[in-house]
C-alpha cells in the first residue's frame, strides 16, 4: 500500500474541503481528495487498484453508524467498495465534520498503513 497518499490527501483536504461532492470548485470531499494526489484515471478512489486499499483503511477506522445499509449496490460484486466509499462519504457530511477532523483521520490512517506495512516486513 501506498501509505503516503493518505497524508498527501490529508494535505488535499486542507487545501479545500467540502461536502456533498467529490469535486466542486477546486474543492474536494475525503474520496475526491483520494482521486486527486493518485491521478485515479477518472475512476472513484473505491475501484481503482492504487487507492482501493487506502479506502477500505480509512473506512475500517469510522464508526459502523455512518453505514447506509439501505441504499441499493450497482452490482454484488462491488459491495464492498461501495459500502466503504459510503461510509467515508457519510462521515465526511456529517454536519458539524471539519476538515481539520477529515484529514486528522486520513493521517491517523496512514499511521495505521505504516505499522501494518512494518508488521508484514519484520515477519517476512
Amino acid at each position: 500500500m501506498q501509505c503516503d497518499l493518505l497524508d498527501k490527501a490529508a494535505d488535499r483536504v486542507m487545501k479545500g474541503w467540502c461536502k456533498e461532492w467529490r469535486h466542486r470548485n477546486g474543492r474536494v470531499c475525503a474520496l475526491g481528495a483520494f482521486e486527486d494526489v493518485a491521478s485515479t484515471e477518472g475512476r472513484n478512489a473505491e475501484h481503482h487498484p492504487t487507492t482501493q486499499p487506502l479506502v477500505f483503511l480509512l473506512a475500517s477506522l469510522l464508526p459502523e453508524s455512518y453505514d447506509i445499509d439501505s441504499k441499493p449496490y450497482p452490482t454484488p460484486t462491488n459491495i464492498s467498495a461501495w459500502r466503504a466509499a459510503w461510509r467515508i462519504a457519510n462521515w465526511n457530511n456529517a454536519p458539524d465534520r471539519t476538515k481539520e477532523q477529515v484529514a486528522a483521520k486520513m493521517r491517523e490512517a496512514a499511521e495505521v498503513c505504516r505499522i501494518q506495512q512494518s508488521e508484514v516486513i519484520t515477519t517476512s
